[in-house]
């Protein structure tokens, strides 16, 4: 990570603004102007659970669906349960709800797939995400406790 401060940025950043380049692990090259420290933590924060989605989603994709049930306790399976086809159809869901355009969502695949993007494009697309992700509760640590309080009750 890199701080830049407002006086080694040029003129056309304000004062009190630093510039901040990060390198994400989504393969993001984002570059921020932040007015303060606080304004820069909740930035971090919005992607920082728009990635746990994110990765949620992916690794929720890579199983493979539920066809035979393995009465073995022990083993270990990645097969896709019903929990796991809800949480890819809520992320989906929610994903085209707020990402109303086709660029947008043709944007947000690619980020998913950790191709590069325009960072002002990426920046959006998390502010946009991180809002109905967080009021629906999609990160996986929240989402899958929240599906076996349900099913245990």
């Amino acid at each position: 990570m890199r701080i830049q401060y407002a006086s080694q940025a040029g003129p056309a950043v304000g004062p009190e603004i630093r510039q901040i380049h990060l390198k994400g692990s989504m393969n993001v090259c984002e570059i921020g102007v932040f007015k303060n420290h606080q304004h820069y933590e909740s930035e971090r924060k919005k992607r920082r659970y728009f990635e746990q989605v994110i990765i949620g989603y992916t690794r929720a994709c890579e199983t493979e669906p539920l066809v035979a049930r393995n009465y073995d306790s022990h083993a270990r399976t990645n097969k896709r349960g019903l929990s796991s086809s809800h949480y890819i159809a809520d992320v989906e869901i929610a994903t085209r709800r707020v990402l109303k355009t086709k660029a947008l969502l043709s944007a947000w695949e690619a980020l998913v797939a950790g191709d590069h993007i325009e960072p002002h494009l990426a920046a959006r697309i998390i502010a946009a995400c991180f809002r109905i992700y967080a009021a629906r509760r999609l990160a996986p640590h929240e989402y899958f406790k929240r599906t076996l309080r349900t099913h245990a009750a």
